[in-house]
């Protein structure tokens, strides 16, 4: 065979192998866009900025991010929810929802959260997988056992999430 024969062959091959890897890639996308996901943690106690971030993150690779913070106020600040009842049916009405909608749920527990302990639970409970995410040690057993799967970084995450996306069970 010439020189030029095997040129072809070559190029013929490498390009066989780029529209499947882009065939690949668009199905990976679809799957992953398709993926909802519920990023939760500590509102109360400083975790929202890092929830954002996960969310953000998330979002700018494709996945479809549920935010139950985007439609009302930050109750960071809330010092002592009693006598806010209507504040609390609020909230958790709106927390269980997205918890309802969303396919994956990632518990951010780098900091103590009631809330993001029972959106693990009820999640759980629904059969919906969850993924604990720290990258600080976890001082309690409970939201390890309540996860299906532990990230320590957003690349570790972004690999566990695009698993599920592309699993036939996921």
């Amino acid at each position: 065979m010439c020189a030029d024969g095997f040129s072809l062959m070559k190029d013929a091959r490498r390009e066989a192998w780029a529209v499947e890897d882009i065939s690949v890639y668009r199905q990976n996308l679809c799957a992953v866009s398709c993926l909802r996901v519920l990023v939760c943690g500590s509102i109360g106690y400083g975790g929202l900025s890092t929830m954002k971030k996960v969310q953000s993150f998330l979002g700018r690779r494709g996945f479809s991010v549920i935010d139950q913070t985007a439609a009302w106020m930050d109750y960071s600040g809330v010092e002592d929810f009693r006598g806010k009842r209507d504040l609390v049916e609020l909230i958790v009405k709106r927390d269980l929802k997205a918890v309802k909608e969303a396919d994956v749920v990632v518990a951010v527990c780098e900091a103590s959260s009631f809330g993001t302990a029972v959106e693990m639970f009820v999640a759980k409970q629904m059969g919906k997988r969850v993924v604990l995410f720290s990258r600080k040690p976890v001082r309690s057993p409970w939201p390890v056992k309540f996860s299906d799967r532990s990230a320590i970084s957003m690349r570790d995450l972004l690999k566990i999430l695009s698993g599920f996306a592309t699993s036939s069970d996921g």
